[in-house]
């Protein structure tokens, strides 16, 4: 017996979006996008964009310094 949740025909399903983290406006890309799903982004989710934003920002900071 499969026990694989699934989802709902009534619900439509999730669109994700690539986003290349590595290019220079990715990080305005990722807060462009979690701006747009407003309050339909889990708590979570929220948590692991601010922490890759940070960790993003702290890495520019480090490369400007050896530029």
């Amino acid at each position: 017996m499969d026990s694989t949740p699934r989802r709902s025909l009534s619900v439509p399903a999730i669109k994700r979006k690539h986003v290349e983290f590595v290019s220079p406006d990715g990080q305005d890309k990722i807060a462009k996008l979690r701006d747009r799903a407003g309050e339909e982004i889990p708590t979570y989710a929220k948590v692991m964009t601010d922490c890759l934003l940070k960790t993003m920002k702290q890495m520019s900071e480090i490369h400007q310094c050896f530029n």
